[in-house]
């Protein structure tokens, strides 16, 4: 079904199967939301990427996706590119759930027991097309202070269709706090697992459609029960006058501990796995941000 909105110019679309998108400006923002993938498309998926395990849900076939119509730049959100990124060798969370973890999951996890990372942890900010010949895979975040970043953009050069560029630029969060009329949103949840009743593990995203552009926060949450909080944020924000989109990536970590000594944990055991309580009281590890230009 098609709906088209000749007052403001854009149009609106929705298959009722899971399919929507959005025709704006320059821009067609797609999203698509399907079930957890079946057993048959988890063994295919384990054979892409040959992981020691996989999350509890997968919601492989789901996705968000921004495409610049002019340019061919394209930005896609997938639980199956993140995945595809996560670290599984490099583990730092050593404590007593992992081997609880391992004990539950497959032959290889067992044997590898808690040398691996089995919190699924990604630093998946997105896969950028920005060409149909030409297919890159995001840069994860550095060991950088916001002070070490250097600003890669130089006065007067033009920049690359589809390129991530390092800049000191950061989204106007107070522009987008602006009253305006919502032309389209979605939100949907990409992977997701329980840690053997240890705690939990999500990547999520959601979106919203202005008239002068569009914003999107994609959200890796971890909580290890009595261990740790651990939150990965990309977000995205184009204004449609601009030539180029931001990206803005962030890092926060907090130990129970930490939060405990600090007089920042929650006394009401429910909010421990609430995002929207704990996320704004941790502590900012790193950050990054890219301009990327679409024009």
């Amino acid at each position: 079904m098609i709906k088209i909105n000749q007052d403001q110019d854009f149009k609106l679309f929705d298959d009722k199967k899971g399919l929507k998108r959005i025709e704006i400006k320059e821009w067609h923002i797609e999203t698509c939301k399907k079930p957890i993938l079946s057993a048959k498309e988890m063994d295919e998926l384990n054979e892409q990427i040959k992981p020691p395990s996989m999350p509890e849900m997968i919601f492989g076939n789901s996705y968000m996706r921004f495409t610049h119509v002019q340019s061919g730049f394209t930005l896609n959100l997938s639980a199956k590119d993140a995945l595809a990124q996560w670290r599984w060798k490099e583990s730092n969370v050593k404590v007593a759930h992992a081997e609880q973890w391992a004990k539950s999951r497959s032959a290889e996890a067992k044997s590898l027991g808690e040398n691996i990372d089995w919190t699924f942890t990604t630093y998946y900010s997105g896969t950028i097309y920005s060409s149909p010949d030409a297919i890159t895979k995001d840069p994860v975040i550095k060991d950088e202070s916001e002070d070490e970043i250097k600003d890669e953009e130089k006065e007067g050069e033009e920049l690359t269709v589809g390129k991530p560029v390092l800049t000191k630029d950061r989204i106007d969060l107070n522009k987008l706090r602006v009253q305006e009329p919502i032309l389209f949103s979605e939100e949907m949840v990409l992977f997701q697992d329980e840690l053997a009743d240890n705690g939990d593990s999500i990547l999520n995203a959601r979106l919203r459609v202005m008239p002068s552009g569009f914003y999107c926060l994609m959200q890796f949450w971890l909580r290890v029960d009595d261990v740790l909080f651990r939150v990965h944020e990309t977000r995205i924000h184009q204004e449609f006058d601009k030539p180029y989109l931001l990206r803005e990536r962030q890092v926060k970590e907090e130990t129970y501990e930490e939060m405990r000594n600090a007089g920042k944990l929650p006394k009401d055991p429910s909010q421990l796995a609430q995002p929207m309580v704990i996320v704004p009281l941790l502590n900012v590890k790193k950050v990054a941000s890219d301009k990327i230009r679409i024009a």
